[in-house]
């Protein structure tokens, strides 16, 4: 009798066994692939990525050199272009110096400097250090204007944005 039941149940039962394990064997496989289609999609993305970052970076230290060089020149050409006789023919206001210095810092100073003193007492600034201070926040501002177009690039580029104007 059990070799009749293992004829009708067993067999019957060992082939359906075997029929899912190479079912999922079948499957197996099948998620292997997909893992590692998946993965080579994402390598494939991290390469373009890292090779927009590179092209972004050496484009940006590039421009940044470049300013950096550019306001160090013209910072020491000033006093070719303030003369002394141009230096002493121009008397710097007090309040001229405290605008000066609060553009510079962002605050906002009506106070004088001192008692009894007004906007309009002369200063002890000379127009070379003037000159130099305007040069040199220009040159920030060129700075600051060129990274934020490089970040725009950068995103732009890692398809984030779509492109656009320049910031002026």
């Amino acid at each position: 009798m059990s070799a009749f039941l293992f004829r009708w149940l067993g067999l019957p039962s060992l082939c359906l066994l075997i029929g899912l394990g190479a079912g999922w064997k079948l499957r197996g496989d099948a998620d292997a692939a997909s893992a590692l289609h998946a993965a080579q999609g994402v390598i494939k993305a991290v390469q373009r990525q890292s090779t927009v970052n590179e092209t972004v970076a050496v484009k940006a230290q590039a421009q940044q050199d470049r300013i950096v060089y550019r306001t160090q020149t013209l910072v020491q050409e000033v006093p070719k272009y303030v003369t002394i006789q141009a230096d002493s023919r121009c008397v710097i206001p007090l309040g001229f110096g405290r605008l000066l210095n609060d553009a510079a810092s962002g605050n906002v100073s009506a106070a004088p400097s001192g008692p009894g003193q007004s906007a309009d007492t002369p200063s002890t600034l000379d127009l070379v250090a003037v000159g130099r201070s305007v040069v040199s926040n220009y040159g920030a501002a060129n700075l600051s204007a060129t990274e934020v177009n490089n970040l725009l690039d950068w995103a732009q580029a890692s398809g984030l944005m779509k492109p656009g104007p320049p910031v002026p």
